[in-house]
């Protein structure tokens, strides 16, 4: 069955993710990712995804969990937070 996968208003990190499983076998249909900056004015992370061509944007080469958030740039944007005490 062909699969498509699509991205809005996400940060490098969710779009990270989303370029590594439509890069999987099935994936066949046209997949819609945008840039972080596209919708935020700083991303959450050192590494920025950007466009690499008209209408293209390439995976990382590392995985996609290699992108994590900068402390004081997630600090600034935390509303709410809960823990779990085990």
């Amino acid at each position: 069955m062909p699969a498509w996968v699509g991205s809005m208003l996400e940060t490098s990190i969710g779009t990270a993710s989303n370029l590594a499983f439509a890069t999987l076998p099935g994936v066949t249909l046209a997949c819609d990712a945008f840039p972080g900056r596209r919708f935020y004015a700083e991303e959450i992370t050192d590494q920025v995804l950007e466009l690499s061509g008209p209408g293209v944007m390439r995976p990382l080469d590392a995985p996609a969990s290699a992108l994590q958030p900068l402390a004081p740039r997630l600090e600034k944007r935390v509303v709410s937070h809960a823990s779990l005490k085990l």
